[in-house]
């Protein structure tokens, strides 16, 4: 895979993801085995989708959340990625790491059985850091 790096002018600083983005892969992938899943493939199109959603977020133009996830899904069906798609979104205030990410989600209900779920077979992650140092994760599931 390429090194994803992220320029975002004004409002998101620049932020080198490749590593960050394959921590956060690796952490999902482990603890999926603990639960007795397969691991997941690192999809390209569903980290430029988790991206974009993660910038939108990080730029003001959407809330915190799912909102537009319908249209993500859409893109992604039409992008033949999936049929059917999952997502977990994660905000932090300052800096935060994949494990902070990844056990926030793990310690939700409805966020852990995302990750746990058996039809998903591949993952896609999209990570932003707004200008105030909130930073946005997006991790997105398709069958």
């Amino acid at each position: 895979m390429n090194a994803l790096f992220l320029l975002f002018a004004l409002t998101v600083s620049y932020v080198p993801a490749d590593s960050t983005v394959l921590q956060i892969h690796d952490l999902t992938n482990v603890y999926r085995v603990k639960k007795h899943r397969d691991t997941l493939s690192l999809d390209s199109t569903l980290c430029a989708i988790a991206l974009e959603h993660s910038m939108n977020m990080a730029k003001g133009k959407v809330r915190f959340g799912h909102k537009g996830f319908d249209k993500r899904m859409k893109k992604a069906v039409s992008e033949g990625v999936g049929t059917s798609l999952g997502e977990n979104v994660y905000m932090s205030s300052g800096s935060t790491t994949p494990d902070e990410a990844l056990d926030a989600w793990i310690h939700s209900s409805g966020h852990r059985e995302n990750i746990k779920d058996k039809s998903w077979k591949k993952v896609g992650y999209g990570i932003a850091v707004a200008k105030d140092g909130e930073t946005y994760y997006t991790q997105l599931f398709s069958n």
